[in-house]
C-alpha cells in the first residue's frame, strides 16, 4: 500500500484502515496457502522450514494475524516491528498472490508426478529432473521461481515421459562358437524342427563325413509336443 509522505494523523488513520481491510481480505488465503505448501513439501520429503518459500509464507501469516488482532492505532507499530523472514518484497508478493498460489497447488495433477517418481528404467534420469524442477519451485520464493511456471513445466515433461514407450529389447544375438585353443573351426551349421529320425540321419551323415583328426561337438535343444499333425 502506498502511504502519504505527509506526517498527519489523518494519513496514519487512512493507512491503518487500508491495511486492516487488506488483512481481512488476505488472511484466509494466506492460511490456506501456507497449509497447502507445508503439506506438499512434507509429501516430497522436503524440510519445509528450510525453504525460502515456506519461511516467507509463515512470516507473512504471522504478520497478517498480528495485524488482524490489533486496533487501527497499533497498525503502524506492528508494521515497523514485524519480522521479515526473507524480504519485504517476497512477503508482499505472498499477500497479494496467496489465493492464486493455493489454487495452483490444488489444481496440480500430483498423481502424474508420483507416477514418474516410480520409474526405474532408462527414463529415471528425466524423472529425477522433473522432481528437481518441482522441488526448486516449491522451495524458492515466488519472485525467484514462479510456482505456476515451474509446475507447468514439470507437468508437461511428465506427460511426455509417461507417453514415451520404453524401447522393446532387440533380438538376442546368437553366440558364435569359439574354437578351443589350438583348434580351427572348418565348418558349422544349425538345423531346426527336426524329428527324431531326421536328427538321427543328420548325426549319422556327419559321423560318416568325419575325417581323421577331426571332432564334432553338439549343442542340443529339444521340444516334446503333443497333439496336431505329425511332421
Amino acid at each position: 500500500m502506498a502511504a502519504s509522505p505527509l506526517l498527519k494523523a489523518s494519513n496514519v488513520i487512512a493507512l491503518a484502515t487500508g491495511v486492516k481491510q487488506k488483512v481481512v481480505d488476505a488472511r484466509r488465503a494466506c492460511q490456506i496457502y501456507r497449509q497447502r505448501l507445508q503439506d506438499r513439501l512434507g509429501k516430497l520429503g522436503i524440510a519445509a522450514a528450510d525453504t525460502d518459500r515456506m519461511q516467507t509464507a509463515a512470516a507473512t501469516l504471522v504478520m497478517i494475524d498480528r495485524l488482524y488482532d490489533v486496533e487501527p492505532a497499533e497498525v503502524v507499530d506492528v508494521l515497523a516491528t514485524v519480522h521479515v523472514a526473507t524480504s519485504e518484497s517476497a512477503m508482499g508478493e505472498c499477500v497479494s498472490k496467496a489465493e492464486k498460489l493455493a489454487e495452483r497447488l490444488d489444481a496440480t495433477d500430483w498423481e502424474i508426478f508420483e507416477a514418474t517418481a516410480r520409474l526405474t528404467d532408462e527414463r529415471k534420469a528425466i524423472a529425477d529432473e522433473i522432481r528437481n524442477i518441482i522441488c526448486q519451485g516449491l522451495a524458492s520464493d515466488e519472485h525467484v521461481i514462479p510456482l505456476a511456471a515451474a509446475l507447468q513445466e514439470a507437468q508437461a515433461k511428465a506427460g511426455r515421459l509417461l507417453t514415451t514407450s520404453t524401447p522393446a529389447p532387440g533380438p538376442k544375438a546368437e553366440s558364435k562358437p569359439v574354437p578351443r585353443p589350438g583348434r580351427t573351426i572348418l565348418r558349422q551349421g544349425a538345423e531346426q524342427h527336426l524329428n527324431m529320425r531326421a536328427a538321427q540321419d543328420l548325426i549319422s551323415r556327419l559321423e560318416h563325413e568325419l575325417q581323421a583328426g577331426q571332432e564334432i561337438h553338439f549343442t542340443l535343444s529339444w521340444i516334446i509336443e503333443e497333439g496336431g499333425p505329425t511332421q
